[in-house]
């Protein structure tokens, strides 16, 4: 993963808002004191921050209601982490074409640097890294992997501002936006942006957005289940500076011994990527799908009740990555047997997250309901053969 800095409210979610459909009437206040303002003032300001160099500790918690899994592969821990743990980053940007973010473990760390033409992922515990040289004149957005934010689960991000690119993709009419009581984060003080989705089956009750009040970046990002008060996931700095990091931090050389792979981007894969980062979240979301190659996951629905589907998931190979068989007794554990229309497998149901994991292979995970989940289902199923 790479850090973007380039991200703006979806097309047509701030004019929406500053005509009113989406905004209540509440302004900021209480917490530290800072100017009042509103809803449509505050995502005009996320939309033409500028771009600053900083540095800093975000840890990301989740809690959707899960007795907390065993630690099993240490590689691997950020799978279960996605339904219940903790998991500590530390990230450096100093523009597009340098950042860095390491995941911290227990007992192992993972890098990746971007510098340039160059991007390496490094893995301290099993020694390995993989380097790749982007084409001459290409730049690198987002993900390694060329994923955009909107596809994938708000759990998966891995800094406040990917869960607020995430939320804010998401805007819509049926959504209400609003001001709360400003806040502190990091020990700068900020207003927080309140996202409650209004469509039937959204298990997220609110999304709230923490945004520097100097700088408008975002801060602390927490998911709210439906019906609660508590947030079951956050992701937010525990530490932030915004002087520019030395250059050192992003050279990167293996160290001796370790096994380094090369890999390649083909230069029109790029220019697909540069293209598609220039239009609105909604119409890159369609593109991305419609670019997908066969077998690799779709989105049913959009906006609050999207599901994303695999096809073609091997239980066991899914549960020995997750790592050993306490955690694969721990996760099937909390699956019950279900059955329908839509074939029949195994259901997850927690307060934020629900997973549908079926005997044909199919994956199916959303922040919905289980009548959702199994719309989704039945819509993706094949047909028998006749």
């Amino acid at each position: 993963m790479t850090i973007s800095r380039r991200w703006a409210v979806p097309a047509g979610v701030a004019v929406i808002v500053a005509a009113g459909s989406l905004v209540g009437p509440q302004l900021a206040s209480a917490g530290p004191e800072l100017p009042p303002t509103t809803a449509a003032d505050l995502l005009a300001r996320l939309a033409r921050a500028p771009e600053r160099p900083f540095s800093g500790t975000v840890v990301q918690t989740t809690d959707v209601g899960l007795p907390r899994l065993p630690t099993g592969n240490q590689d691997t821990a950020d799978l279960t982490a996605l339904l219940t743990g903790s998991t500590t980053v530390r990230v450096w940007y100093d523009g597009p074409q340098r950042s860095r973010v390491a995941l911290l473990g227990s007992l192992a760390e993972t890098d990746v640097v971007h510098n340039g033409r160059d991007v390496w992922t490094w893995n301290s515990r099993q020694r390995t890294a993989q380097h790749l040289r982007l084409p001459a004149g290409a730049e690198l957005s987002g993900r390694v992997d060329g994923t955009d934010d909107a596809e994938r689960p708000i759990t998966s991000a891995r800094t406040p501002e990917e869960a607020a690119r995430q939320a804010l993709a998401a805007v819509d009419p049926s959504t209400s936006v609003t001001v709360a009581d400003t806040t502190e984060v990091a020990g700068r003080g900020a207003y927080e942006l309140v996202l409650r989705p209004r469509a039937e089956g959204s298990l997220i009750g609110q999304v709230r957005v923490a945004v520097d009040a100097k700088t408008s970046m975002p801060l602390r990002v927490q998911v709210v289940p439906r019906g609660q008060t508590e947030p079951a996931y956050q992701t937010g700095f525990t530490d932030l500076s915004f002087d520019a990091p030395g250059a050192e931090v992003f050279q990167f050389s293996p160290p001796a011994g370790s096994k380094v792979t090369e890999r390649r981007i083909p230069a029109r894969h790029v220019a697909e990527a540069t293209d598609l980062r220039a239009q609105d979240a909604r119409t890159r979301s369609a593109r991305l799908r419609q670019q997908l190659p066969a077998g690799a996951p779709t989105v049913v629905g959009q906006d609050w009740t999207a599901v994303v589907v695999a096809r073609g998931v091997d239980r066991s190979r899914v549960l020995n990555a997750v790592g050993g068989d306490q955690v694969a007794t721990a996760v099937l554990g909390g699956f019950r047997r279900v059955s329908g229309a839509y074939g029949a497998g195994r259901l997850l149901t927690t307060n934020l997250v629900n997973v549908l994991w079926l005997d044909d292979g199919r994956l199916l995970v959303g922040a919905v309901d289980r009548a959702h989940l199994e719309d989704a289902a039945l819509s993706t199923a094949v047909p028998p053969a006749r």
